[in-house]
């Protein structure tokens, strides 16, 4: 592997749509629902970003009403933007636009921006293709994850978010499986 890489990186959205359980299974790879982010919480850590050694720095952000001024804070320090919502909530994505605003003015003009719809693993409110399509109107990048169940999900999003930034080359998609299956059409 060549040099460590660094990344600083805001993880943004409103309470309780699964930041802080993102960042926490990124970092110590652990869910826990029940952990509340109750100031700025900036956890490191070192992977492995397609063949590139990356140092994340992470800025867990709370999403509560009283805690929105410390977002403003961020953004000068960070060269990415993660946005969260939960699939589950459509009022969490219906809230996504204020916090829009504040990135597009606050980030830095090249900085990577990523909406996220997270809790992949409950119940669905907000269909993919609108959270898609209010990503590509706002020029963000779209993934989803389940923070609870699916580990590489979390791991890719903070890998994507890296290499975008780092200009880190991304893997070629991997081939299709063959299924073995055979097709007969008859007449």
């Amino acid at each position: 592997m060549a040099e460590e890489k660094n990344i600083n990186i805001g993880v943004f959205g409103d309470k309780d749509v699964g930041k802080t359980s993102l960042v926490l299974r990124f970092t110590d790879n652990k869910f826990d629902k029940s952990t509340p982010t109750t100031f700025l919480n900036m956890p490191v850590t070192t992977t492995d970003v397609y063949g590139t050694k990356v140092k994340f720095c992470i800025y867990d952000v709370p999403g509560a009403i009283e805690y929105r001024s410390l977002a403003q804070g961020v953004y000068a320090g960070i060269e990415a933007a993660i946005l969260c919502f939960d699939i589950s909530n459509q009022a969490s994505f219906d809230a996504l636009s204020s916090w829009i605003s504040e990135i597009k003015n606050g980030l830095p003009a090249n900085g990577v921006k990523v909406l996220v719809g997270l809790k992949t693993d409950l119940t669905r409110q907000v269909q993919a293709e609108a959270a898609r399509s209010f990503a590509t109107q706002n020029d963000f990048m779209y993934i989803e994850a389940s923070s609870k169940n699916k580990p590489k999900e979390v791991a890719e999003v903070f890998k994507l978010t890296a290499a975008k930034s780092l200009g880190i080359p991304l893997p070629p998609p991997p081939e299709p499986k063959a299924t073995g299956a055979s097709c007969c059409c008859f007449m």
